[in-house]
């Protein structure tokens, strides 16, 4: 049971990273981190431009926060 939640820190925090929030104009959005947001006549802009930081970091923090908990749950459990 704690190997479920190293995985589920180790794996969420994977997904987070490769699927991070970004701002535009409408609000907070998801994207895979090396996509278009939007790409017209040659020029590009990239999600990693426009990372919503605060988002991310709110995100990953709950992620970790899961998976300590079910680590440190699953040490009482004997």
């Amino acid at each position: 049971m704690k190997s479920i939640g190293i995985l589920v820190c180790v794996l969420g925090s994977i997904a987070a990273i490769l699927y991070p929030p970004y701002t535009i104009l409408d609000g907070v959005k998801w994207g895979f981190i090396n996509g278009d947001i939007i790409a017209m006549f040659g020029k590009s802009i990239k999600v990693y431009e426009y990372l919503d930081y605060k988002t991310l970091l709110i995100e990953l923090a709950i992620i970790n926060a899961l998976g300590v908990g079910i680590y440190i749950g699953a040490s009482f459990k004997k």
